[in-house]
């Protein structure tokens, strides 16, 4: 729709191989915000050959207050299309492997990576860390349900808990045929 998305992209110094993988990394938040800094895991990802992409979708912060409050009430939506745009921006700098696109990310991230896995046929592969990957369950048995009641603009139960059921992830595990990983925290 015309929004300047911020993405970096970091290839790897050198490959073995004809075309290069891609990981597009998705950051927590969602009110977190990327920026150009060093980050250990996506050296870890290059220094393996594997190039790594990531953005600020709308959601991120640092780009004022409607572009942070731009997917309230709408995880899933607006966002989704900013972090493919972004991961179309990254295959548009280089020779990758259209079959070895991986995707991956924490909290809101993981919350992001396990609906891409299961609304999009693009990833190889996927790691969903420190997820919310079920609302309704988050928001009953957690000590943080009120932030996914507010950003998710679901109060939980005047609609018994059908827009926090209806939006959650794993409604679409099912759908999801690649390899995904779920990973969580002893203390998370």
């Amino acid at each position: 729709d015309g929004t300047v998305l911020d993405a970096w992209l970091i290839s790897p110094a050198k490959t073995n191989e004809p075309k290069t993988p891609l990981v597009l990394e998705v950051h927590g938040g969602p009110h977190g915000a990327y920026g150009n800094t060093f980050f250990l895991e996506f050296q870890v990802l290059a220094a393996q050959g594997i190039a790594v992409a990531y953005g600020n979708p709308r959601g991120s912060q640092s780009y004022g207050q409607e572009y942070a409050n731009a997917i309230l009430g709408d995880w899933g939506g607006l966002d989704v299309s900013d972090v493919l745009r972004i991961l179309d921006g990254a295959l548009e700098q280089g020779d990758f492997d259209d079959a070895r696109i991986g995707v991956a990310g924490g909290s809101y991230g993981g919350f992001m990576t396990t609906w891409l896995m299961g609304h999009s046929d693009r990833f190889a592969a996927g790691v969903s860390m420190r997820a919310v990957n079920d609302f309704v369950s988050e928001v009953g048995a957690s000590d943080i349900g009120w932030f996914l009641e507010k950003e998710l603009q679901a109060p939980y139960p005047d609609d018994a808990g059908r827009k926090l059921f209806d939006g959650s992830p794993m409604r679409a595990a099912s759908a999801i045929s690649a390899p995904l990983l779920v990973e969580h925290s002893e203390r998370d």
